[in-house]
């Protein structure tokens, strides 16, 4: 007679099991299951072979752990700068009356703030760092954050910051209205932004993981 474990797999009788030779997991065997597997990190499966009673865990890196690093790197960053994109479109459009010029001040004031709160972070990351390592900060730390910042923004932020979000949010302000049309520039221009940003950002995390390790 034939009994399932709990994943499914067919296990044999012990009258089987003597007849055979092999070691295969009992019914009663217990298995681990996860409590809640959307809410973790990593997705277990489980299998095993002949003379193994222990299954074997793969872990996986989920989507939802890559969206938590990304709003964790730039969230803030991207609060702070909507504001400050706000106050800068809508004060140049009160100077000028134009929604193009209008669109340069709020992409400029959203770099500023989007920048400051990005730059002040890794700075003060660095500055932990030394600190951990009873060592002041110097030139050589500055320059591996500012090498840091250009491997991961560089000409995005260059193209996003004098071409592509500029337009959009003039272009916005135009076609929809100052209010809707900024948000709707701004959110086309991220589109356009955070593809090859999102995509160093995790070539540098793999690059540091593998770093780790050795």
């Amino acid at each position: 007679m034939t009994q399932h474990s709990p994943c499914g797999y067919a296990s044999a009788s012990t009258a089987e099991e003597k007849l055979l030779g092999v070691n295969v997991p009992s019914p009663d065997h217990r298995w681990t299951r996860s409590v809640s597997a959307r809410r973790r990190d990593v997705i277990a499966t489980c299998s095993w072979t002949l003379g193994e009673r222990s299954p074997i865990v793969r872990p996986m890196t989920t989507a939802r752990a890559m969206v938590t690093g990304w709003l964790a790197r730039y969230g803030v960053a991207e609060c702070v700068g909507v504001t400050c994109a706000i106050i800068g479109a809508f004060t140049v459009r009160h100077l000028t009356g134009s929604d193009i010029a209008a669109g340069y001040g709020g992409a400029w004031g959203e770099a500023i703030g989007y920048g400051s709160v990005i730059i002040g972070r890794d700075a003060y990351t660095a500055m932990r760092a030394a600190r951990a390592e009873g060592r002041v900060v110097t030139g050589r730390d500055a320059g591996h954050v500012a090498t840091g910042l250009l491997t991961e923004f560089g000409p995005a932020a260059i193209l996003d910051t004098f071409v592509t979000r500029p337009l959009a949010m003039g272009f916005g302000m135009r076609w929809l209205g100052p209010r809707i049309g900024l948000i709707a520039g701004k959110l086309a221009a991220d589109c356009v932004f955070y593809i090859p940003v999102i995509v160093t950002y995790e070539r540098r995390q793999r690059n540091a993981r593998r770093a780790g390790k050795q």
